[in-house]
């Protein structure tokens, strides 16, 4: 897995509250989540990124708080806080068109930003990018930056769907032997090119 640069898996928890997942449509649960982390660090991931949701409807500060203490309690290398953006195309986007729901109004999608970069700031995270936090710049992600000089990024997201009833540990070694089935072709291809 080293030997082609794959060093960061990230998974797509979103949210470590059942009432969050289930509004937001996700198909995995708060245990899947937090199974598919702990099968990652079993799995000899020592660099690992949790992807999170803020701005979502019957969220508050306090809940999505919860949420962060969770996921720094796993020690991730990374943390990426997006909010909550719908497409007009998508199941949520259509709840949001015909007036299910409201977003939350500008003042508190401010104060869910500087709650959580002062929340993850005092828990040892460097804030780097609008949504990016990490352990260090070690840590950082490489795909948004120096993009001149990296020749390929491949970036994966893993839902926690993926690790249910499978043995956590035997899906993330099928997944890393077809990534580097997959991109021992990539460079093949882009050899033959050059």
């Amino acid at each position: 897995m080293r030997e082609i640069g794959i060093n960061r898996i990230n998974i797509g928890v979103q949210s470590f509250d059942e009432r969050i997942l289930n509004f937001l449509g996700r198909r995995h649960s708060v245990k899947q989540a937090i199974s598919a982390v702990e099968a990652s660090r079993k799995a000899g991931f020592r660099n690992i990124g949790l992807d999170l949701i803020y701005g979502v409807p019957a969220q508050n500060i306090d809940s999505w708080l919860d949420t962060l203490k969770q996921a720094v309690d796993f020690s991730p290398e990374h943390i990426s806080c997006y909010q909550l953006t719908l497409e007009s195309k998508t199941p949520l986007g259509i709840r949001y068109q015909v007036g299910e729901f409201s977003l939350p109004g500008e003042e508190l999608q401010y104060e869910f930003f500087m709650k959580t970069s002062e929340f993850l700031e005092d828990a040892g995270y460097i804030h780097y990018e609008v949504s990016n936090f990490a352990l260090g710049t070690k840590y950082t992600s490489r795909h948004n930056q120096n993009t001149g000089t990296i020749p390929l990024t491949l970036a994966l997201v893993l839902r926690p769907t993926l690790f249910r009833e499978i043995d956590a540990g035997g899906i993330i070694l099928h997944l890393i032997d077809t990534l580097l089935r997959s991109a021992r072709g990539i460079f093949r291809l882009k050899r033959q090119k050059s």
